[in-house]
């Protein structure tokens, strides 16, 4: 029996995007010291999260086993025809707006555009799908709760203790010698995705989890009034390894499995959400053409008071990102049929 289409993941997969295309079009203007555009900056660094807590719930809460050649051959070889196709019209665009050697022009290939990095790491997360697929089918909650709890703390606790000299001179080098690095980065995101949608939390710790959410954007807001650097270092480094980023990331799937959930979408509006949420990937690969040809024209969040630009200009983004992945989209099909087609009938005129 097939399962019903879980909407209300589709609908975060579209905020997480918007979130995303923000942060891009503030940084645009960072290096202004701009309190506004910063402030939009340290609040938008969740997107890619909630990406990655998104991956974390569809591959892993399920009874589907992934191969290794299925994940290559599948998953992996899309993302990196992917990445190889759009590095080289970035690098392209690049190269003949703002000038470029042969060398230069290759090398944006190879390295990609800077918010290609998304594709690469993906590549890494896949690799190792079949690996942590097997892992959660043979531990408990309390066993993968502590696992995550480890990379929580080698992946947000231990980079703050390195800012913080006197922390950093006490326990710097013991910390170092742990090689703990192991046990860090992006793939806590995955694990959390799978622990949240596949056991349940209660209403008196999500509570507790909303208000230390809020507290903590009041404090990144405000943080920089006060002269305090532990709140300084928390609210301003490490973009989404940052504690503010991690608790927004949780606090929104959170209230979308449990509160959004429990909307009752018109038909309509389930259409919508998945058509929108079924573009998404084009419209990340697409948006920073977007934003490079809106500052060619001087359409950037200083056009006016930035409390109103950043939004109105990323939504601006967004919807030129949404109109032509649908164009590209529609083309890919299309071409795709054609080729198809025409294979199919050479082979028949060969038989």
């Amino acid at each position: 029996m097939r399962k019903e289409r879980m909407i209300e993941f589709d609908l975060l997969r579209i905020i997480a995007l918007f979130s995303v295309m923000v942060l891009h079009t503030a940084c645009y203007k960072y290096g202004t010291e701009n309190y506004i555009i910063n402030t939009y900056i340290k609040l938008n660094n969740w997107g890619m999260p909630v990406f990655l807590m998104l991956t974390g719930m569809l591959f892993l809460d399920n009874n589907r086993f992934y191969s290794i050649e299925e994940m290559f051959t599948k998953y992996i070889k899309r993302l990196f025809i992917a990445y190889i196709f759009w590095s080289f019209l970035y690098s392209l665009y690049n190269t003949m707006v703002y000038g470029g050697t042969n060398k230069t022009f290759i090398l944006g290939i190879i390295n990609g555009d800077f918010h290609l990095w998304y594709l690469v790491m993906c590549i890494g997360i896949y690799m190792v799908i079949p690996i942590i697929k097997t892992m959660i089918k043979n531990i408990n909650r309390y066993l993968l709760g502590y696992i995550i709890t480890l990379s929580m703390i080698g992946s947000f606790i231990v980079p703050i203790v390195g800012k913080i000299d006197i922390l950093n001179s006490l326990v710097g080098t013991l910390i170092e010698n742990m090689h703990y690095s192991f046990l860090t980065g992006y793939i806590v995101f995955v694990l959390l995705g799978f622990y949240l949608k596949h056991y349940n939390i209660s209403d008196l710790k999500r509570k507790v989890l909303y208000v230390i959410t809020i507290i903590s954007i009041v404090i990144c807001i405000y943080g920089e009034k006060f002269n305090v650097k532990i709140i300084q270092i928390c609210i301003s480094y490490f973009a989404s390894f940052s504690i503010v980023s991690l608790l927004i990331a949780v606090t929104l799937f959170c209230i979308t499995k449990y509160n959004i959930k429990i909307i009752n979408f018109s038909k309509k509006s389930k259409k919508l959400i998945m058509y929108v949420s079924e573009h998404v990937f084009t419209m990340y690969l697409v948006h920073e053409f977007i934003n490079r040809i809106f500052v060619k024209i001087g359409y950037t969040v200083n056009i006016f008071n930035p409390i109103f630009s950043v939004p109105i200009v990323s939504l601006t983004v967004f919807i030129s990102s949404f109109i032509i992945s649908i164009v590209i989209n529609f083309l890919y099909k299309n071409i795709k049929y054609i080729f198809y087609n025409n294979l199919l009938r050479r082979r028949k005129e060969n038989v």
